[in-house]
């Protein structure tokens, strides 16, 4: 008797093992004929899905997007058509590898004109880590914890964190009918 959990990897490989032959053969299409308009079109349209996921894992959330979700995916396909154009078949990695590695870039926009504030990209990177510390200390410590506790918990020198904490600010939107 087979077990389900095989069954289940073996199919997973083979739906992977296709869909790199897909993308393929698309990139091929599209490499091989003038790298055309028409033959890019169904080369984005088989990484829709990858940059609509990433587009909404990467937007800031609660209400407070700034950044219009279109133009992040906007960007994100600016940095996939990139990925395409610079991909070598012959240096061993699957096309949706380079692309996924190639779009990372895009994070950049995201942390640029996610708040009207500046701050340096490093320190906008720590701002979860330093909310998530806050709000779980805060509930472990019944008070709002101090620049010295948060520090401690997230391996932070207190000088760097009370910086970072002084550069946030709270994104204000220009209208609450604010569209996409």
């Amino acid at each position: 008797m087979s077990d389900p959990l095989d069954d289940a990897l073996v199919a997973r490989k083979k739906h992977a093992a296709v869909r790199t032959e897909k993308d393929l053969a698309l990139w091929r299409n599209w490499n091989e004929n003038g790298r055309k308009p028409e033959h890019l079109e169904p080369l984005l349209d088989a990484y829709s899905a990858l940059i609509g996921r990433k587009a909404q894992e990467w937007t800031p959330a609660g209400g407070k997007m700034m950044i219009p979700l279109s133009a992040m995916e906007a960007e994100i396909t600016k940095h996939a058509i990139t990925a395409f154009q610079t991909y070598n078949p012959n240096r061993g990695a699957a096309l949706n590898t380079h692309v996924q590695h190639r779009i990372q870039k895009a994070k950049r926009f995201m942390v640029q004109y996610q708040n009207t504030a500046y701050i340096p990209e490093p320190q906008a990177y720590q701002i979860g880590n330093i909310t998530r510390a806050q709000d779980a200390l805060s509930e472990d410590l019944g008070r709002t914890p101090t620049a010295q506790e948060i520090a401690d918990h997230i391996h932070m020198p207190v000088k760097k964190l009370v910086q970072i904490q002084r550069s946030i600010r709270k994104d204000i939107l220009g209208s609450s009918l604010e569209t996409d």
